[in-house]
């Protein structure tokens, strides 16, 4: 596996990795109902690729022995520190990668001065979050095609050198 900044077609083929991460989480957080409003299968491809791609955004590949890559996970910060997206397709989940694909976008923070780490968390990825040393700010109520779901404020000061 190996983390590269995000290109214009890996925008495009992030939406499967979206799509699975989403559906691959257990229905004690959210229900088939809100997994398909929150990562439908018919999609607005521009939009989607615009704000995946935006800020600073990476993505974990695999390639295989014939040198194809396949993305099995993408993460983007934006310059005040706001981590949109963080996901890692389900087969994929619990290996590591969506620590190191966290360190990368943190670390780019630190570098550009920002002081503080924001993020919407959904209830599975909650914890996540608090082992990386995130507080919870606050929970909210999101609407998506009708449907209501909950996900977490939660905030991480960045450390910075004495």
């Amino acid at each position: 596996m190996k983390i590269r900044r995000m290109s214009e077609s890996d925008a495009q083929k992030a939406h499967k990795v979206f799509y699975d991460a989403v559906h691959a989480v257990d229905e004690t957080y959210y229900s088939a109902e809100q997994k398909s409003a929150w990562a439908p299968e018919e999609y607005d491809e521009a939009s989607f690729c615009r704000r995946v791609s935006s800020g600073f955004a990476l993505v974990a590949v695999d390639t295989d022995a014939n040198g194809e890559e396949t993305i099995v996970a993408y993460g983007n910060i934006d310059e005040s520190g706001y981590i949109d997206h963080l996901y890692v397709t389900g087969k994929q989940q619990g290996k590591g990668i969506g620590n190191v694909l966290c360190d990368e976008l943190e670390n780019y923070a630190t570098e550009k001065g920002v002081k503080r780490l924001t993020v919407h968390a959904s209830l599975n990825a909650k914890e996540f979050f608090l082992s990386r040393g995130y507080k919870l700010v606050s929970q909210r109520k999101v609407v998506r095609k009708g449907i209501e779901m909950v996900n977490y404020l939660m905030e991480k000061p960045v450390a910075t050198e004495v």
